[in-house]
């Protein structure tokens, strides 16, 4: 319980890192830096103990339950989705186009650069 809270509070930092970052120069190398801490992270609680292993009388006479099952699966699924997540806004941030530019008119574009290229050449003479 208190693994999976943790990784969801380190999560929303990660990500309000991400969004402060957003539209600086550095935003790329933030958010790929919060990714791969948030994912050594959630390798590092997979693989580290959990605690005490010791049980009581009772925890011992029941014992047909594997708790660690339950926690494991929640931390994986926590941990793929995290990775789904930054994945995806990973690439909608290089996917999409820039939000403040201007859109291109190949025509007019084509247009005013012979125009420009024929008041060069009349100038010349």
């Amino acid at each position: 319980e208190e693994g999976v809270l943790s990784l969801l509070i380190i999560g929303i930092v990660f990500l309000g890192a991400c969004h402060l970052s957003r539209g600086t120069l550095q935003a790329a190398r933030v958010s790929v830096l919060t990714t791969v801490s948030y994912i050594v992270l959630l390798i590092i609680l997979l693989i580290a103990p959990r605690g005490e292993t010791t049980l009581t009388d009772v925890e011992a006479e029941i014992g047909t339950y594997d708790d660690t099952v339950t926690y494991r699966s929640l931390i994986v699924a926590s941990m793929v989705l995290g990775a789904v997540t930054a994945g995806g806004s990973f690439a909608a941030f290089h996917l999409f186009p820039p939000v403040y530019a201007k859109p291109i008119d190949y025509a007019t574009d084509v247009q005013a650069h012979e125009m420009a290229s024929k008041r060069r050449a009349s100038s010349m003479f």
